[in-house]
């Protein structure tokens, strides 16, 4: 139960958004203008005394791996293809592959938010628990080694209730 309610949480923030590379994806980028309200100061959760279990670990994995399949999906459902870079005229994306075939660093831009999203609800005093049949077991994933056959498998939602 917990991966799609963490998914449908999470599809909010795009994989991108991290990995700027001119700027366009940056959806939390604002215009310099005066401020007459003074500075901006972050005040995240105090997460420093959460401990991540083993199996919190592997949920943060798995839903990364969602994730990344379910961005991937809407990428390639809007006519996106894998290409060697990241082409916003080609419509061609270097990430349009398997979650597996990533580079660490690209699969710490899908982990980190998740990571830190679950330590905040663990911090606010919420409970995540694993629940035996609750939900739906994944497709066996279809990848192989070329990016060219990658088809992403999501999770379906269309009947998740938040």
């Amino acid at each position: 139960k917990a991966l799609p309610c963490l998914t449908a949480i999470g599809s909010a923030l795009p994989p991108d958004y991290a990995m700027l590379d001119q700027g366009e994806d940056d959806m939390f980028a604002k215009p310099t203008v005066e401020n007459d309200i003074g500075p901006y100061t972050p005040m995240p959760i105090d997460t420093g005394n959460v401990v991540l279990t083993n199996e919190l670990n592997t949920l943060i994995q798995k839903f990364s791996e969602q994730f990344h399949d379910s961005w991937a999906q809407k990428r390639m459902d809007s006519g996106w293809t894998y290409g060697n870079s990241k082409s916003v005229e080609e419509k061609t994306h270097n990430r349009l592959k398997p979650y597996s075939m990533l580079s660490e660093l690209e699969k710490e831009t899908y982990r980190e938010p998740i990571r830190d999203a679950v330590k905040a609800m663990l911090a606010l005093d919420w409970h995540i628990e694993y629940s035996e049949g609750g939900g739906q077991t994944t497709a066996p994933a279809s990848h192989d080694n070329n990016p060219n056959n990658y088809r992403p498998q999501p999770a379906d939602m269309t009947n998740l209730t938040l």
